[in-house]
């Protein structure tokens, strides 16, 4: 095999960047389909959003830092629940080979370590009311 298309490229998606590894890599120019050398490319691509390769004096805006992905924050939410509303709260802990549920309270669940699935349980929880909340048994799903 001569040639292998790898399919398209986007520089700042980082699940692509093993597309350049190859080598010799090449990239479309989608204005005038010429190819051009991806070492070539690629400080162009860190540079600007879009370039096209064949006459980059028409490359648009820089690339600023706003473009790049934010950071995952971590988001804790403070329950406005009380102790004992929070300790009635129900989830399935694991399910038995032949089917049988394992309930526990979610504060002691390995479930109540994910400040995801806690936050999730939480305000449902609140959204629901204490009463309520007390009578339902969540399932959640292992991230």
């Amino acid at each position: 095999m001569k040639y292998l298309y790898m399919g398209s490229y986007i520089h700042l998606c980082p699940k692509m960047k093993y597309k350049g590894e190859f080598d010799p890599s090449f990239l479309l120019e989608p204005e005038q389909y010429t190819w051009h050398p991806f070492n070539e490319c690629v400080p162009l691509l860190d540079k600007y959003l879009y370039v096209p390769f064949a006459n980059p004096s028409l490359a648009t805006r820089p690339i600023e830092e706003r473009d790049a992905p934010e950071p995952k924050a971590v988001v804790v939410h403070k329950p406005t629940l009380s102790n004992q509303a929070l300790s009635s709260l129900k989830v399935i802990q694991s399910t038995g080979s032949d089917g049988t549920l394992r309930v526990v309270p979610c504060t002691v669940s390995h479930y109540w370590e994910s400040n995801d699935h806690r936050n999730l349980m939480i305000m449902t929880a609140e959204e629901l009311g204490e009463q309520l909340a007390g009578e339902v048994i969540f399932k959640m799903e292992s991230s």
